[in-house]
């Protein structure tokens, strides 16, 4: 079915054409209603004056076919039914007998037949008078002939509806055709008619069409009318008289603007001019800045190394204990303002974008344990422990700048020590494979120390930024360690995060894409003697035993771990009388109730479990002397490096005389080298500062150099 509103609803009708269709489907819908009313009308009183007349007409044959039917006369009634030829719309007229047999019959349509069956079955009611039948095509009467009161016969009339199809077919043509006039009439009108409305709406238009092509806003539709065509004209004119009064407020303030721009431009060209000039100052300022602390740096560092070398010179005469108490305060004193110093010649640096990132390769691992070997004496003098969890198995030799992460890690470990009062720091180092050779790696300082508040956490990155102004008094420092270690892990394509809790500990994460270099490391020592030498690990600390148990099991060690004194012995002298001995006891010096000496005094004096070899891991030197008369083979300061771990281990397994030296390897490998000379060695000092030319002299005779001054 067609949806009539949706034909009026295009978007590209007009409106001329939407009233006059409107207009027209009305009109036409009227004339169809009436049409309709009037044809059913016209045919019902057609058909009603058909079925009257052939009734009459079948009354008047069957009162003439009487005399025919009492004498059975066949001439006479078909005589009778002769005369109906004046009439060509009986199709079939017949005449029966009182059994329904033909008398005689007249038809001039062969499809007009009629129904002795619906004679049969209206027998009964044919006894009544005129009896009708309508079908699609035909009408037909059937009338009984009466002879004194008894039915001697019946006559049939069947009619064609000729007339009515004639009657019918005449008026649908004068309807159609008094339709169609009056559609064209009504076409004509509502194009005349439709003007009334659309022609303000137009003209409305145009104007609309006119005041956006030339922005003149003064013109004003003409109202036609006081209806809503009116109305709709007047609100246009208001809506044209709003934009006119702010178009021209606009012009006036736009006038004015311009004014004010022009002077705000000359403003703004002497404003640029002078910042330019003080642009000029300030980098002028930040040269002169920067060569100034360079200067004052060398000029700095240049009695700093005089003072720094003669306080390292006087710790290695005879002093008293206070003498040398002094004079270690004057070395620490010393170091803590060189590295305020280099803290901030490198914050400098890094404002004035001058510092550079090198590319070298580096062990990862070595670097880390220099950072712990560098720190191990400031967490002994806390009764801290310090402890390094590296991969004993990885290759960790990688492409990058050593001394800037050796820089990060030394503020992040120094801070960790500084604000933790007891407990442990923990530095992990962990790597994760990114893409091709290049791989993340994670190093973590965690420290059981005061830890941070939310707040405070997101500002300790900023530059002389601490907790709190008490932090500063309590723990001194400049503010400037972890701003600078930020800086330095984003330059390398890192970042740096914490994650802390007041009261709890704090943990700083550092992250940095690093390129893996596949190297072969430097390792002379035969560890094939390390496999399946079983070793005992003494330590009341559980990180501790986890680490050393992790990095020795990796070189095939058969690694069991003791928390303290009393549990180690048990477990030695069970070993002995299994005969399954432990090659090597690896005993912490500090331990609660008993120490790592008094353990190892105790395995030795004991005859039954003195063939286990003891190593101590010590914060603090030792006598050499004292160590080995209680049968220690060596000293490892606390954190150990791994390659100084296994080389112990190694020397003491194979059992080489330099297992009683006091265990600084790499210290009694580098004076070997001296030694080995046949001649003596001169070195030339190029110095001209008096101060460090001294220090330079008497630091190389207590090598056994002889030193010239150029």
């Amino acid at each position: 079915m067609v949806n009539i509103s949706s034909i009026f609803k295009h978007r590209d009708f007009s409106i001329r054409t939407k009233l006059v269709g409107i207009i027209m489907l009305t009109s036409m819908t009227v004339l169809l209603l009436i049409g309709l009313f009037f044809v059913s009308y016209e045919t019902w009183k057609l058909r009603n004056s058909l079925d009257s007349q052939l009734v009459t007409l079948a009354r008047i044959t069957a009162s003439q076919s009487t005399a025919a039917l009492a004498f059975n006369d066949v001439r006479a009634a078909t005589e009778t039914l002769t005369s109906l030829r004046a009439r060509p719309q009986i199709s079939l007229a017949r005449i029966y007998r009182p059994d329904f047999s033909v008398l005689a019959s007249y038809q001039t349509d062969e499809t007009a037949t009629s129904d002795d069956l619906l004679l049969i079955r209206h027998k009964k009611e044919l006894q009544a008078p005129t009896h009708q039948q309508r079908t699609d095509r035909h009408t037909q009467a059937i009338e009984p002939v009466m002879l004194d009161g008894q039915v001697v016969g019946y006559v049939q009339l069947v009619d064609n509806m000729s007339d009515l199809k004639e009657n019918l077919s005449f008026f649908l043509i004068i309807s159609f055709t008094a339709g169609s006039v009056i559609l064209v009439f009504a076409l004509y009108l509502s194009a005349r008619l439709q003007r009334w409305i659309s022609r303000p709406i137009i003209d409305l238009i145009f104007l609309m069409e006119k005041v956006s092509k030339e922005n003149n806003y003064a013109v004003r539709a003409v109202p036609r009318s006081d209806d809503e065509l009116g109305k709709l004209a007047s609100g246009f004119n208001q809506m044209l008289e709003q934009i006119q009064l702010r178009d021209s407020e606009l012009g006036k303030h736009r006038n004015h603007l311009e004014k004010q721009v022009e002077r705000r431009t000359v403003e703004l060209s002497k404003t640029i001019e002078k910042l330019k000039t003080s642009r000029d100052k300030a980098e002028q300022a930040s040269r002169a800045k920067s060569e100034f602390l360079a200067t004052m740096s060398h000029e700095i560092r240049t009695p700093m190394n005089g003072v720094l070398g003669m306080a390292e010179l006087l710790l290695n005469t005879p002093l008293t204990e206070r003498q040398n108490r002094f004079a270690k305060t004057v070395h620490q004193s010393g170091n803590t303002l060189l590295n305020i110093i280099n803290d901030i010649l490198d914050f400098s640096k890094i404002e004035a974008g001058k510092l550079e990132i090198e590319s070298i390769t580096f062990d990862l691992r070595e670097v880390t344990e220099d950072v712990g070997m560098l720190f191990s004496e400031s967490a002994h003098r806390k009764n801290i422990e310090l402890i390094l969890s590296i991969d004993p198995d990885a290759d960790m030799f990688y492409e990058g700048d050593p001394n800037r992460l050796r820089q990060i890690l030394s503020n992040l470990v120094g801070n960790a020590i500084k604000f933790t009062q007891q407990g442990e720091v923990v530095v992990t180092v962990n790597t994760k494979k990114e893409f091709d050779d290049v791989e993340f790696v994670t190093i973590t300082i965690h420290d059981t120390g005061i830890g941070l508040s939310e707040a405070k956490q997101k500002e300790i990155f900023e530059s002389f930024a601490q907790a709190d102004k008490s932090t500063t008094r309590k723990y001194g420092g400049t503010g400037l360690g972890l701003t600078i270690s930020k800086r330095l892990a984003e330059m390398m394509g890192g970042e740096i995060h914490v994650k802390s809790k007041l009261d709890k500990g704090s943990e700083f994460t550092v992250r940095l894409p690093l390129k893996r270099v596949h190297c072969t490391p430097k390792n002379t020592e035969n560890n094939a003697i390390l496999k399946q030498a079983r070793i005992l690990i003494v330590d009341d600390n559980a990180t501790n035993r986890e680490i050393l148990s992790e990095q020795l099991s990796t070189f095939g060690m058969l690694c069991h771990t003791a928390e303290n004194a009393a549990v180690a012995l048990k477990m030695i002298h069970a070993a002995a009388v299994k005969n399954q001995p432990y090659r090597i006891a690896l005993l912490d010096m500090n331990m609660p109730e008993t120490s790592g000496m008094e353990l190892a005094r105790m395995i030795h004096v004991d005859s039954a479990i003195n063939s286990t070899k003891c190593v101590i891991l010590s914060s603090v030197t030792t006598s050499t002397t004292e160590l080995r008369k209680i049968g220690v083979t060596c000293n490892l300061s606390k954190p150990v490096p791994q390659r100084q771990l296994i080389r112990c281990l190694t020397r003491t397994l194979s059992d080489s005389k330099n297992t009683n030296d006091n265990e600084e390897l790499t210290t009694v490998e580098d004076t070997s080298i001296i030694e080995n000379f046949s001649r003596p060695i001169k070195v030339l000092v190029a110095e001209d500062n008096e101060v460090n030319r001294l220090v330079a002299i008497a630091m190389l005779n207590q090598l056994g150099l002889e030193a010239d001054i150029a």
